[in-house]
């Protein structure tokens, strides 16, 4: 459990940041754009504080910095789908520092259970939607991923992530419940840790279209976000924001060579069948 200090001796510190943009009157004095912006920029505050503290004596410890929050900010908000919550819950996660201090992983959850589609056992059991499927999917892009003979960190990162996935998609038919529901958790985490580790690896390359080893390890990467909407309904609204992104980054619009679609039918083992039309959309 994280502890606050409750008298903070510096007047521009984290932990002042988060006493003064936390309170129980959240709804009665802000619009719900405010709400959006403020929790996702309070989580941002608190991650910072929790880096500050764990570093704290070294000069890695992140000096406060209104500026970073802002812009960790819109990254979390992205990330965590902060948009996505009830305006009933933004107030509940804006009461104090310590229901901030739960936020993250709360979006981090709803994430997983606010969508309507139904989810089913899949083959694997628990966890979603054709889990397995997902795995074998992504095991067959990684052999693809793993001819590239430059790697860099992030791309290899990229690749521990997708391993994970795979990893995990074997559960013994006898399973008891507690253990059901632990691989549960352990698969979202994993795929969570997936879409985000492929949405870092685009920025900066997100209007990347001469070099073909880049473009290349990009649609690798679009790749990741396709199969993971495609078996995990649970997902779409948050891989449909990235891809969003990505296309306004490149100023593309429907029709143009480099607008990037995420039709599932162009990836994973489908796409032999729709190979041609899939190369133009990197």
């Amino acid at each position: 459990m994280f502890v606050f200090d409750p008298q903070p001796k510096e007047k521009l510190c984290y932990e002042n940041y988060l006493l003064m943009h936390t309170g129980e009157l959240a709804d009665m004095l802000f619009s719900r754009e405010e709400l959006v912006v403020m929790l996702s920029r309070n989580i941002a505050a608190f991650e910072l504080l929790k880096a500050q503290k764990a570093a704290a004596g070294t000069d890695r410890a992140p000096a406060f910095d209104v500026m970073e929050i802002h812009e960790q900010g819109e990254a979390v908000r992205e990330m965590y789908a902060i948009d996505d919550l009830p305006t009933a819950e933004l107030c509940r996660l804006l009461q104090s520092p310590e229901t901030v201090a739960g936020a993250k992983e709360y979006a981090y959850l709803y994430s997983f259970t606010s969508s309507d589609d139904e989810e089913t056992d899949g083959e694997g059991g628990g966890g979603g939607i054709s889990y397995a499927d997902l795995a074998r999917e992504l095991e067959d892009l990684r052999e693809q991923m793993e001819r590239l003979e430059q790697k860099t960190e992030r791309y290899k990162e990229l690749l521990q992530k997708i391993t994970r996935v795979i990893e995990l998609k074997d559960q013994s038919p006898d399973a008891r419940e507690q253990q059901r529901l632990e691989m549960i958790k352990k698969r979202r985490e994993a795929l969570f840790a997936l879409v985000h580790a492929a949405d870092v690896y685009m920025m900066g390359k997100k209007k990347e279209k001469n070099n073909r080893e880049i473009a290349e390890s990009v649609r690798h990467a679009l790749e990741v976000l396709a199969l993971t909407m495609k078996h995990q309904p649970k997902l779409r609204r948050k891989v449909q924001r990235l891809v969003r992104r990505i296309n306004q980054a490149r100023g593309a619009r429907p029709g143009d060579p480099h607008y990037v679609s995420l039709e599932p039918e162009g990836y994973g083992r489908s796409r032999t069948r729709a190979g041609a039309t899939r190369s133009k959309n990197i």
